[in-house]
């Protein structure tokens, strides 16, 4: 296993986490914490654990978190880290497990909702859109604070977050709340309900391979440039077959405008037929 990780690209392990850590942590721990409370209190009131049960997988899910790092060419430095484990020769620092808390277990709940709710294809499509733009909006500030940083041939990395990323990372909770959906009636039972936590985890592993093996194999291959930016958008294509996919399966069919029907020409009109006398 160390021969084959150190034939692979190598991170800037020079590269020293800055003192913004702290701030980033306390957001992460208060946005998880504000959803654990809510889903407490849910719970409490007769609501049923789900969302807990979602937040719970949630936060297993961070064990993927070095595994896509290796393979995704990510590096959380270990130099001035807040550190929680380290997992295939890769520390993860302390706001890492709340981050994955909120982010795939909280929004795959409510992704859960959502679809329960009710949406169509096109509406489908414009989320993972708008939460593509929220999980840049999120990840650049980390970046210019030199929290963590992407190193490699990253395709389409404009300003140092490589958008490819955003294809997957949405999809990890979309995916997630799909499932659920489509799972609820046999989860109503509340020994059955426990499987919700290692749903989450494995609709995080599943996203990450179906969409991601493409820039993974150009990253970590001798193609330059071009091999990875070719990955990428592949990666882009399978982002969209599976937010199709996940349209088939949990979202209702987009509303096409009723047409008015055609006048039936006078040529060809049935023609009365007279009553008997």
């Amino acid at each position: 296993m160390h021969s084959l990780l150190a034939s692979l690209p190598q991170p800037p392990y020079g590269f020293k986490m800055s003192g913004a850590q702290s701030w980033f942590t306390v957001i992460q721990i208060v946005l998880a914490g504000g959803m654990l409370l809510y889903a407490i209190r849910e719970a409490l009131r007769g609501r049923g654990p789900l969302f807990l049960y979602c937040l719970i997988g949630g936060a297993i899910s961070v064990l993927f978190e070095p595994i896509v790092d290796v393979l995704g060419q990510c590096y959380l430095p270990a130099r001035g880290q807040w550190h929680a484990f380290t997992l295939i020769g890769r520390p993860i620092p302390l706001m890492m497990p709340f981050v994955y808390c909120w982010f795939v277990g909280g929004q795959g709940y409510l992704f859960y909702r959502i679809f329960k709710r009710g949406i169509d294809r096109r509406q489908l499509f414009q989320l993972w859109a708008l939460v593509f733009v929220v999980n840049v909006a999120l990840e650049t500030p980390g970046l210019v604070a030199n929290v963590y940083t992407y190193y490699g041939h990253q395709p389409m990395n404009i300003w140092g977050f490589p958008l490819w990323w955003g294809f997957v990372n949405p999809l990890m909770p979309m995916l997630a709340g799909a499932v659920l959906y489509r799972l609820e009636p046999e989860l109503r039972r509340p020994w059955a309900l426990l499987a919700a936590i290692p749903l989450i985890p494995m609709a995080d592993g599943v996203a990450n391979a179906a969409i991601g093996w493409p820039v993974w194999a150009g990253l970590n291959t001798d193609t330059g440039y071009v091999g990875p930016w070719i990955a990428a958008f592949v990666a882009l294509g399978l982002a969209a077959l599976v937010v199709w996919m996940l349209s088939l399966l949990a979202a209702r069919p987009s509303e096409a405008p009723a047409r008015a029907e055609a006048p039936i020409p006078a040529s060809v009109a049935i023609p009365s037929v007279p009553a008997r006398a």
